[in-house]
């Protein structure tokens, strides 16, 4: 079992390449959104004149990307903001937190995008109008200064903690704002 499960992981890496360079094809372009769910965020984004926009749960910044290519070529003005925990995903899931993502994805790769990596490509691809933050989304949520008009939830699928991320969302919301998970 162990050799079918080397074998597995060896024929994934020839054929995807290394784990940097599969982590580098992953970054700003991997989602698990449909064309509908993402363009339920962009339509309600194309709402607001100069809307701010935060993501909780940036994973490798796929959604993400997706949003600062609409915001970018369809409004003059707009703030977005991803929170996640990053690369302390790994130490998470050795705590008592209960975590819901894979620590590692099939091709044993850190599930989860560096920040310094992520913010590093998403410029590469010409955007600017960021900010990344890493920690606890519902504390970090509750740090951030002004509210924000579309919060999509994304992160620790865990009842507890989609509780504390919604209700520190609902005191950052803007009047007529959005909160997707």
């Amino acid at each position: 079992m162990r050799d079918q499960v080397w074998q597995q992981r060896l024929w994934q890496r020839i054929r995807y390449g290394s784990k940097e360079q599969i982590r580098q094809r992953l970054l700003g372009s991997q989602s698990d959104l449909t064309e509908s769910e993402l363009s339920c965020i962009l339509d309600h984004l194309g709402e607001f004149e100069s809307p701010r926009y935060v993501e909780v749960g940036v994973l490798f910044g796929g959604t993400f990307g997706r949003v600062l290519k609409y915001l970018r070529e369809h409004k003059q003005e707009y703030q977005v903001i991803g929170i996640d925990l990053f690369e302390d995903l790994e130490d998470e899931a050795d705590s008592d937190t209960e975590q819901t993502h894979d620590v590692f994805n099939k091709w044993h790769v850190l599930n989860v995008a560096r920040q310094e990596e992520l913010d590093e490509r998403l410029h590469l691809m010409g955007f600017n109008n960021f900010t990344l933050v890493k920690g606890w989304s519902d504390v970090v949520i509750d740090q951030l200064p002004g509210q924000a008009d579309l919060f999509f939830l994304d992160g620790n699928h865990t009842y507890e903690q989609t509780k504390k991320d919604a209700e520190a969302c609902l005191k950052k919301i803007s009047s007529g704002g959005y909160l997707i998970f």
